[in-house]
């Protein structure tokens, strides 16, 4: 709680969190009607109004425990919930990726040594980025009429900004170019792409395809949680077909909470995987091994700029980056095949 300056005298108590709103559906409210001069004394919370009121703009910061409401009431969209998730607190984020395996001649590594015996050490083989994070910003106008049913408004704009937001964070996860957005799975060299079979018809996913792309997944990465398909609606949809028809009896489970799931691992459909035949049609990934440095969501503004039309809009900010934590795939400790926490399917063209 935090001592306010009240308008008749004397201070009141102001929860910091809600600034003393019910929702985020009443603040809104009360910025509509600030927006005609009659100001609601909770809008000046001094926690918030000396850094975060958009000044020249004309309007307000959303209170703290609304805008985290927007990362929590993540859609089927949120990817964002399975990476490596830092806070960034300074302008960037350095982060020291190291793709050598246990068994490798560098890099981290453990042995065993007899009794008395001098230490064995090896030079880590780190890679340092630094992730500046990026703005993400949602734009949502909304009628008078929604503005008078607070409830409903609140509602709305959660599920509208979370789905806009979420969608993408994880589409720039999957296929970002890393210039103005973060590095994605399909344009990152920690990727492995498994070559198509030979004669293999175009726009199409074999069994064959799936068990070389699982063959290619380091083995740590095939007992993560955070491990999934990610597949786009159209490959899904083939999948669904050749499943039903027998061609791939046995590829589907089901987890317990109803999840379709290959080799255990959970399917997830999303927009921003590539059309069937496609690179990026279908990705099997460990989202751990993906680095996510952001900022809390901050600026999350509404200003009236369609008084006219009786419409108000709110804005929301996000800051963020994001790139897998590996620079390349890692030698295996038998074989010739390299292996990556991220894998690819090459085009079927």
């Amino acid at each position: 709680m935090t001592a306010t300056l009240s308008t008749r005298g004397g201070y009141r108590l102001t929860n910091e969190l809600t600034l003393d709103f019910k929702s985020f559906g009443e603040q809104a409210k009360a910025v509509s009607k600030a927006e005609t001069g009659n100001v609601d004394i909770r809008l000046k919370a001094p926690t918030t109004y000396a850094s975060e009121s958009i000044g020249e703009d004309g309007g307000f910061a959303v209170a703290p425990a609304f805008r985290n409401d927007l990362l929590l009431a993540a859609s089927h969209y949120d990817l964002m919930a399975l990476a490596d998730v830092t806070e960034i607190v300074s302008g960037s984020l350095q982060i020291a990726s190291d793709s050598t395996p246990p068994w490798a001649s560098n890099g981290v590594q453990a042995t065993w040594q007899a009794e008395a015996a001098s230490l064995t050490h090896r030079k880590p083989g780190l890679t340092l980025t630094s992730m500046r994070p990026m703005g993400l910003r949602c734009f949502v106008p909304v009628t008078d009429e929604l503005l008078d049913d607070a409830p409903a408004l609140g509602n709305y704009l959660q599920r509208r900004a979370s789905l806009a937001i979420s969608y993408q964070v994880g589409a720039a996860m999957i296929a970002g170019s890393g210039a103005g957005q973060p590095l994605g799975i399909v344009n990152a060299a920690a990727s492995i792409n498994v070559a198509k079979d030979g004669g293999q018809t175009a726009d199409t996913i074999t069994a064959t395809n799936i068990a070389g792309m699982w063959a290619r997944l380091w083995s740590p990465s095939r007992q993560s949680p955070s491990t999934v398909w990610l597949v786009s609606p159209t490959a899904d949809a083939y999948l669904v077909q050749k499943h039903l028809q027998g061609t791939t009896a046995n590829l589907f489970d089901y987890d317990e909470a109803g999840n379709r799931r290959i080799f255990g691992r959970r399917v997830i459909v999303h927009d921003g995987c590539s059309l069937l035949g496609d690179r990026g049609d279908i990705i099997l990934a460990d989202l751990s091994q993906y680095a996510i440095g952001r900022k809390q969501m901050r600026n999350d503004l509404s200003i009236q700029i369609w008084f006219n039309q009786s419409v108000s809009a709110f804005r929301f900010s996000l800051r963020m980056n994001g790139q897998p934590w590996w620079s390349a795939p890692a030698d295996p400790r038998v074989g010739s095949d390299t292996l990556s926490p991220f894998v690819t399917l090459a085009d079927r063209a």
